[in-house]
């Protein structure tokens, strides 16, 4: 049986360097597995089929201790798992076609959804990541709901595009990394806790921005553009807040 065509590059977060990755699975037309096929996974015919594939082969991924490997995938709607990842998982340049809930799941190993597309909701509320996060250039059409997740290693979110996105008491223990951020809607950073540094360089707010409650260790919005509203009231600063170069464009 002949394999997917689909090749790509990845950035392996364990060894440090790009690699390889060419799709192991079977072939199913032009070329293209099932996964790689768009009007496969968006046809709604296909879609229990599609899920439970996904999610045996999270299964299997566990049970070998192998990396998840969701690369370039095409993942049908109402994808939804609840689910102790306990192998690296690596989603980059995955296309969710609808709405996504990976809520209340852990992350044991690094977890990389850089370049990925969220084309509807997607909620990774109360989530747990215990190792680095990566949702590196990735880009979110719709809310993006982080509310009470826990970053226990490094976030990072650097030229990521956001729709409107929800971190109300989400903890960040290591790095956080917004550099080079837009947020084209409503964003709320209400009763977060970063316990390190918190990057927004060069970040650019085009709507509401709310940080009520919220609690920075060191925060650094050097080049930051805020251009509605801002709420820094009853915010933290614990050591250091720096806004060299930031611009607010309407009342802060």
């Amino acid at each position: 049986m002949a394999k997917c065509s689909y090749t790509t590059t990845y950035y392996d977060h364990d060894l440090g360097r790009e690699e390889s990755y060419k799709c192991p699975d079977e072939e199913h037309s032009e070329g293209l597995c099932k996964f790689h096929l768009k009007g496969y996974s968006a046809d709604e015919k296909n879609q229990e089929e599609l899920i439970e594939l996904l999610k045996q082969k999270i299964a299997d991924a566990n049970a070998s201790e192998s990396p998840l490997k969701w690369i370039g995938y095409q993942i049908p709607p109402e994808f939804a798992i609840i689910y102790e990842f306990k192998i690296n998982v690596y989603v980059d340049g995955a296309n969710f076609i609808g709405n996504v809930n990976f809520s209340r799941s852990i992350f044991n190993k690094n977890a990389s959804f850089s370049n990925a597309t969220f084309n509807r909701e997607v909620d990774f509320s109360t989530a747990m990541f215990n190792r680095e996060a990566h949702f590196f250039n990735a880009t979110f059409n719709r809310e993006a709901n982080f509310s009470t997740t826990t970053f226990n290693e490094k976030a990072n979110f650097s030229t990521t595009i956001f729709n409107q996105a929800l971190f109300l008491g989400t903890t960040f223990n290591r790095e956080a990394n917004f550099s080079t951020t837009t947020f084209n809607e409503k964003v709320d950073f209400s009763t977060a806790t970063f316990n390190l540094e918190a990057h927004f360089f060069n970040a650019t707010f085009n709507r509401e921005a709310l940080f009520l409650g919220t609690t920075f260790n060191q925060a650094l919005f050097l080049g930051t553009t805020f251009n509605q509203e801002v709420d820094f009231s009853t915010t933290t600063f614990n050591i250091e807040a720096d806004f060299l170069g930031a611009t607010f464009n309407r009342q802060t």
